[in-house]
């Protein structure tokens, strides 16, 4: 929630909706700025993409779900997509699409790492998406839960 918090100005001034779907709000291991900037990393690369693509509707998609032991983050856009053979490469360190200028490529990377190595969980890429472009990342939850 912080990150929409923080972010939801930036979005909505450049007139794209923000759909939530907050369903899950179970505790989970790990830190919380490492966490806030995995999903921060991922709400930004949505703004990217739908500026990039100038699609119609202008959507980011963010919903939390509880599922089987596992605290369900997806974030999802209106974006252009991203291309099979570009797919493979998304989590690389370095690797961009963007310009030298206005790009690292260490997005994705950083976020999978904080996410696989600061919360044993997974990040992935879905295409049955209803959104051209969804990243679902998986954390467990807290034995108490």
């Amino acid at each position: 929630r912080e990150v929409v918090d923080l972010l939801h100005h930036s979005i909505i001034d450049k007139h794209i909706k923000l759909i939530l779907n907050l369903k899950c709000t179970s505790r989970i291991f790990g830190y919380n700025l490492r966490f806030f900037q995995a999903v921060k990393n991922l709400v930004c690369n949505s703004v990217e993409a739908i500026e990039t693509c100038s699609t119609v509707p202008c959507e980011i998609f963010i919903s939390t779900t509880c599922m089987n032991g596992y605290f369900v983050l997806q974030v999802a856009d209106s974006g252009c997509g991203i291309s099979g053979e570009i797919e493979k490469l998304i989590f690389e360190p370095f690797f961009t699409t963007k310009s030298e200028s206005s790009g690292t490529g260490l997005g994705l990377a950083i976020t999978n790492e904080i996410i696989q190595r600061d919360f044993c969980g997974t990040i992935m890429l879905t295409t049955h998406h209803p959104y051209k472009t969804c990243f679902e990342v998986r954390l467990p939850l807290s034995q108490n839960e």
